[in-house]
């Protein structure tokens, strides 16, 4: 199941494909390079040691330091490439994220925490992009490396290589047992950093409660305990597997080179083999651990992208479409209220409710705190949708309208406004285009022309309004 959501993920980066073949051939180069410099190194080696034909030791020589600068310019490119592409692939999966965000109903809001929602967005994301492209490209690209390296070993020496593809097998039989431990913590570890992520969040919207009260000692002692004994712990297990992990790798790159050399010589001793051919193999064979180790990470960061598969899937895809030819409104008539109910929580809140308002009527609704003002508006503008009975908008079932049309007609103001980090002109327009006369004209009708005055459209308002009171 798991399986089947992390590919449909990957179709999210089909545009991007071209670009992630094009740094594909950029590392299949560079390897064939690699294998190219190795076998002209044997040659070289071998002629300088049997031949005196300095012209063919120089030709060779010219050979060698071509095919070195060239992988060094486009290794360079490729580098380059690579981080670009990277970056480009977890900015397009952001927006995507964040665009899928605003698809979401209002009361999905009211069940998840703001640290949670950026969590997803900023960090979970980023994993499954980083996997789709990226990650794609180590698995590929390392296998092509490891396959090109088995075949010049083979043919520098047959009986060397298999012992070394001998050590192979033993190292990913050890790194497959700490990858699976790995695989459930993965997906702890981003539930619990959402988790911290919020209480963040949550202590800085609260800062002047928590000043006011005395009780900074209390939130940074349940921070201290949510990081200390929750997610420090996750990571600690992380963190074991992961070492042991780089220890074996370690091992590798000390003893295999060393066992190379011993056994090498014997063979060279007994003339199975040509210095340079040892020479070569010797160089070439340090390399081994570089691949294995990139598809141990790459696999560790795979299993790591599947940890957040579910919260990015549901994120995403999770959402009814509603196919419907959905109407369109020019003026209200009326709105019609018909026998209602709603719960939230538990909690019943109208239970066979009616209402009218006809056009040109002010309705004033009051009621003590908690009795439903602000959930009536809110299920009268579509953000909420009542358990049963039905709202008519021009006797129009409110699930039959365009929401995106409701609200060209529609002004709701919030309990607590909200302004955006910007400047006032921006927080205005929010992307439309008004001249300055227009917005003048408004603010005036606001009682802001005063406020205007002393400062300027372009005053700089900070997050949150916080330079703002009033």
């Amino acid at each position: 199941m798991r399986k089947s959501k992390y590919l449909s993920l990957l179709k999210i980066f089909s545009k991007l494909r071209l670009k992630q073949l094009k740094l594909l051939i950029l590392f299949i180069i560079t390897v064939v390079l690699e294998a190219l410099f190795i076998f002209n190194m044997k040659e070289l080696i071998d002629d300088v040691i049997s031949s005196n034909d300095t012209s063919i030791i120089f030709k060779k020589l010219l050979i060698i330091i071509f095919i070195a600068v060239s992988n060094y310019f486009i290794t360079l490119w490729q580098n380059i490439d690579w981080y670009y592409f990277d970056y480009e692939m977890v900015n397009y999966m952001r927006v995507k994220m964040y665009n899928s965000m605003f698809l979401k109903p209002v009361n999905f809001f009211d069940k998840e925490t703001e640290g949670d929602l950026a969590s997803k967005v900023l960090n979970d994301g980023t994993l499954i992009a980083q996997s789709a492209g990226i990650g794609f490209i180590v698995f590929a690209v390392n296998i092509i490396r490891i396959i090109a390296l088995f075949i010049v070993l083979f043919y520098l020496n047959i009986k060397l290589a298999f012992v070394t593809a001998l050590c192979v097998p033993l190292y990913i039989i050890f790194f497959y047992v700490c990858n699976n431990k790995v695989k459930n913590l993965s997906y702890e570890e981003r539930q619990c950093f959402g988790e911290v992520n919020s209480n963040v969040i949550q202590s800085i919207a609260g800062i002047n409660v928590i000043k006011i009260f005395n009780k900074i000692s209390y939130f940074s002692e349940n921070f201290k305990n949510l990081l200390y004994k929750k997610y420090l712990k996750i990571q600690k297990k992380n963190a074991k597997y992961s070492v042991i992990k780089s220890s074996i790798g370690s091992i590798i790159n000390i003893f295999l080179p060393l066992m190379v050399l011993v056994l090498g010589s014997f063979i060279v001793y007994r003339k199975e083999m040509s210095i340079g051919a040892l020479v070569a193999f010797y160089t070439y064979v340090q390399s081994i651990g570089e691949p294995v180790n990139n598809l141990a990470d790459a696999y560790h960061n795979l299993l790591k992208a599947y940890g957040a598969v579910d919260r990015v899937y549901s994120f995403i895809f999770n959402d009814i479409k509603d196919n419907r030819q959905l109407k369109k409104i020019d003026k209200f008539y009326n709105i019609k209220v018909n026998n209602i109910e709603y719960s939230w929580k538990d909690n019943k809140i109208f239970n066979d409710f009616n209402m009218e308002v006809n056009r040109g009527e002010a309705v004033f609704i009051c009621g003590a705190s908690g009795q439903g003002k602000t959930t009536l508006l809110k299920l009268l503008i579509g953000f909420y949708s009542p358990d049963k009975g039905e709202i008519l908008y021009n006797d129009i079932n409110l699930k039959e309208i365009d929401k995106n049309d409701l609200y060209k007609h529609v002004i709701y103001m919030n309990q607590e406004p909200f302004l955006f980090k910007g400047t006032l002109r921006e927080n205005i327009l929010l992307g439309d285009n008004y001249s300055d006369e227009e917005i003048m004209e408004t603010l005036k009708v606001c009682n802001m022309a005063e406020f205007i005055h002393e400062n300027s459209l372009d005053y700089e308002i900070d997050e949150m309004g916080k330079n703002i009171s009033g």
